[in-house]
């Protein structure tokens, strides 16, 4: 049985937290939306108070804020508010890719309109919040997955004889994408996208927010995790995959203990994952997941 084909988390590390390239200037970016406020240094108090309330469903926008503030090339936060002034909703862009955060009270039109006439190209956070704004763009696809926490890594993966694992740095962002590009999980998310923008943002997460570890067959990668959007509390694993010809031996399970491991040994508390493989859930609930609610993603067909 193949586990590790579907042994996937999708989304934000490297090409697996999304699809996209920053914006450019014919996205019309600059437009303004009545009810849409860009957020600034001054708003952090209120930003983390708000996404405190669901933490595991908005490590994204946690990591992007800690490893890149209101002010950056690759990360923007927009607010929305209800009647009485409190923030009803968020959307944070990492290079074209959206995170959303929102409550009932949210203009789900208002905001399905701000995100087409920006050029998103992907959208995440809770499924249901995500359906609802998919709903309403034209063109745009949803799947939902299971969203796993770990507070304690559980069990171990030992390699067999003859393979190497190690950590990946910036300078492995093209044998990163190499691989990527072979599963047949994460189609969706290079189709229509050029391949040096996904190394750009892969390199961007391997030097700021992330780190890899791969599992080697001599000099070859064979299989791979990532970990993305860290920071002082959490980090989220993505990018789980391992190649057709070397599935069903643990690889990808090591990676993602060596992830794993390595995040808690820097201080932080818990992890998260999404995931819809059953069989890929079971192994990542050996190692110390449990279920906490469902994440979904969509983006144009």
């Amino acid at each position: 049985m193949a586990v590790e084909g579907t042994f996937i988390a999708e989304q934000k590390g490297a090409a697996c937290r999304g699809r996209g390239r920053p914006p450019r200037p014919e996205d019309n970016v600059e437009k303004e939306w009545k009810g849409m406020e860009k957020l600034t240094e001054q708003n952090r108090a209120e930003v983390e108070a708000y996404i405190s309330a669901e933490p595991e469903y908005n490590v994204f926008v946690q990591g992007d804020l800690e490893n890149y503030g209101f002010e950056s090339k690759t990360v923007e936060i927009f607010g929305t508010r209800a009647a009485d002034g409190a923030l009803c909703a968020l959307l944070l862009r990492y290079f074209n890719n959206y995170c959303l955060c929102m409550s009932g009270t949210a203009p789900v039109e208002e905001l399905a309109a701000f995100l087409q006439a920006r050029g998103a190209q992907y959208l995440s956070g809770k499924e249901a919040d995500v359906a609802a704004l998919a709903a309403r763009m034209p063109g745009w696809k949803l799947r939902g997955t299971n969203l796993a926490r770990m507070d304690r890594l559980a069990g171990g993966a030992a390699l067999p004889e003859g393979f190497s694992l190690r950590m990946l740095g910036p300078q492995d962002a093209q044998e990163v994408i190499g691989l990527e590009v072979q599963i047949d999980e994460f189609a969706d998310i290079f189709r229509g996208v050029d391949r040096e923008e996904k190394v750009e943002e892969c390199r961007e997460n391997l030097t700021r927010g992330g780190h890899a570890f791969g599992v080697y067959d001599g000099d070859r990668l064979v299989a791979l995790a990532e970990t993305t959007a860290e920071n002082s509390v959490s980090a989220m694993v993505v990018g789980v995959a391992t190649l057709p010809g070397w599935r069903g031996r643990g690889f990808a399970r090591a990676c993602v203990h060596a992830a794993a491991a390595h995040s808690f040994a820097a201080g932080r508390r818990y992890l998260c994952l999404f995931y819809d493989n059953p069989a890929a859930g079971r192994i990542y609930h050996a190692l110390g997941f449990a279920d906490v609610g469902r994440f979904g993603m969509a983006m144009p067909e």
